[in-house]
């Protein structure tokens, strides 16, 4: 059997984050301003925040329960933060056209 790259039309990438209880932040693609869907593949709430390269997460910032995932739009912000209520694991970061 052939492996195949599974491709959805619009998604412009993945990229993760390797969250805790400290913020942690990664940057989108060049000139993203499409909407982005957040995947919280953690087993704690995880605390979202978008902003320049300076943004910060805080655990007052929008949530996201432990396994789901929402699909926000954060305009041109040009990067995303994350931060755990507790623990560690990744949050997944797709973005659209």
């Amino acid at each position: 059997m052939t492996d195949h790259v599974l491709e959805a039309p619009g998604v412009k990438g993945t990229k993760s984050i390797s969250a805790s209880t400290s913020s942690a932040r990664t940057a989108r693609a060049v000139g993203s301003s499409g909407p982005v869907e957040i995947f919280n593949a953690t087993s704690a709430i995880a605390f979202l925040k978008a902003g320049d390269v300076t943004v910060t997460a805080a655990v007052t910032d929008y949530p996201i329960p432990a396994g789901e995932s929402r699909v926000v739009d954060i305009g041109a912000h040009t990067n995303l933060a994350a931060i755990l209520a507790s623990g560690t694991g990744t949050v997944y970061f797709t973005e659209f056209e």
